[in-house]
C-alpha cells in the first residue's frame, strides 16, 4: 500500500467529475465508492469556497497506521512495528495566487 497517493493533476471541475464517476486513480484495496465520495466531497468543499473549477487540483489520500508495538520508542532510538491500514485521510488542495 502506497504511503502517500496523489491523484494526478487535474482541473477542480475535473476532480470532481472524475470522483462522481469512481474513476480516480487509487491505491488497490480501497473501497472505491467510499473514497471517490470523500474526494468529490473535499473538492466541492474547495468549490465552495470560491476556488474556480478550472484552478489546477490534487486529489491526495494517505493511510492511517496502527501501532502493533513499540509505542513512542522509535524516537528514542528503539524499534516499533507499524502497519498501514485501509482507512486513511483525504484532501484536496488546489493552487491559488
Amino acid at each position: 500500500m502506497e504511503v502517500l497517493h496523489a491523484d494526478r493533476c487535474r482541473t477542480l471541475g475535473e476532480l470532481i467529475r472524475a470522483a462522481d464517476a469512481e474513476e480516480l486513480s487509487l491505491p488497490a484495496g480501497l473501497d472505491v465508492a467510499q473514497t471517490s465520495r470523500s474526494f468529490a466531497l473535499a473538492a466541492r468543499r474547495l468549490e465552495g469556497a470560491g476556488v474556480a473549477a478550472s484552478a489546477p487540483a490534487y486529489g491526495f489520500w494517505v493511510p492511517g497506521r496502527v501501532e502493533v508495538a513499540g509505542k513512542h520508542t522509535d524516537y528514542a532510538g528503539g524499534r516499533s512495528l507499524l502497519c498501514a491500514v485501509t482507512r486513511g485521510f483525504y484532501a484536496v488542495s488546489a493552487e491559488r495566487d
